[in-house]
């Protein structure tokens, strides 16, 4: 908590940083920044794969998180702990985030289609993890989530990605081998 009450008192002072964090976890809200970016990867044949795969995965990890974690462990927003944080907030523009805090949604959507840009294509993967961790940390300098729910969103969203991606991998390769059979049937 310490680390919020020291982010609160010293780094809300310009208005140039906070509009720029604001626009930040704007990208983020409903994973808005990652749709887009999959419906332009839908586009482009070369990619279609990608933006399945990462789909895929935002969906798988939607429900482990939303249904399944943040039920389990319940724990409060930092706003509703301290109720300066929320007219903070408020004065931002920002509505107030309902539901739990822990994991985080935004950290979760964002390292996990960073994860899966990752593994397709490595340069853009680089630019998109640094979104997914400006993302992170704009939800830290909001006060809308702890420290440890955005590491555990991004933890979450790397760990879903590859899981999601090993799986299409393993499918992948249980498809080729069944052409290779047909085709030696022949």
């Amino acid at each position: 908590m310490e680390g919020l009450v020291f982010v609160f008192n010293n780094l809300h002072s310009s208005g140039f940083f906070n509009s720029l964090m604001k626009f930040i976890t704007l990208l983020g809200d409903g994973g808005f920044v990652w749709l887009v970016f999959a419906g332009v990867l839908l586009c482009f044949k070369k990619t279609r794969t990608c933006a399945v795969v990462m789909l895929s995965s935002l969906l798988v990890g939607y429900i482990i998180n939303d249904f399944v974690l943040k039920l389990i462990f319940s724990r409060p927003r930092p706003f509703a702990v301290h109720p300066e944080f929320a007219d903070f907030i408020k004065g931002m523009g920002i509505g107030l985030p309902s539901g739990y805090s822990f994991p985080s949604g935004h950290a979760f959507s964002s390292f996990n289609c960073a994860m899966i840009i990752c593994l397709f294509h490595k340069k853009i993967g680089i630019g998109a993890m640094a979104l997914a961790v400006l993302i992170g940390l704009s939800r830290i300098f909001f006060c809308v989530h702890y420290p440890t729910d955005v590491l555990a969103g991004a933890i979450l969203g790397i760990c879903v990605a590859v899981a999601v991606y090993v799986s299409y991998m393993g499918i992948l390769r249980a498809i080729r081998k069944e052409k290779r059979k047909e085709i030696r049937r022949f």
